[in-house]
């Protein structure tokens, strides 16, 4: 177990440090896309949106495993976005860092 946390700790230390340019087309191609995930999604249910960004296959993963039942006022999410024939299609979603609302 302490092997897969120095190994995931070294991962992530070598992502965080791995941005692209914040005025790339990737960059705001994403930007993009998370707004529609959560201002349609979330914000306001539009489900007609997510459908034509969200992948068939699409998996969500959460640090803690009974977050949905609690009131969680707060959560870090990161997203794997796949590109497949010109479409940018939302794969996976995880989420983790969950707290309570202040």
């Amino acid at each position: 177990m302490k092997t897969i946390l120095q190994i995931s700790i070294l991962l992530f230390s070598i992502v965080s440090v791995s941005q692209i340019e914040k005025n790339s087309e990737l960059f705001l191609t994403m930007k993009q896309l998370d707004s529609v995930v959560f201002d349609a999604g979330f914000n306001n249910c539009d489900l007609k949106s997510l459908e034509t960004i969200l992948a068939e296959d699409l998996e969500f993963y959460q640090q803690k495993p009974n977050a949905a039942k609690e009131k969680t006022g707060y959560a870090k999410f990161t997203s794997y976005w796949e590109l497949n024939n010109g479409d940018w299609r939302l794969k996976r979603v995880f989420s983790f860092d969950h707290r309570a609302a202040n």
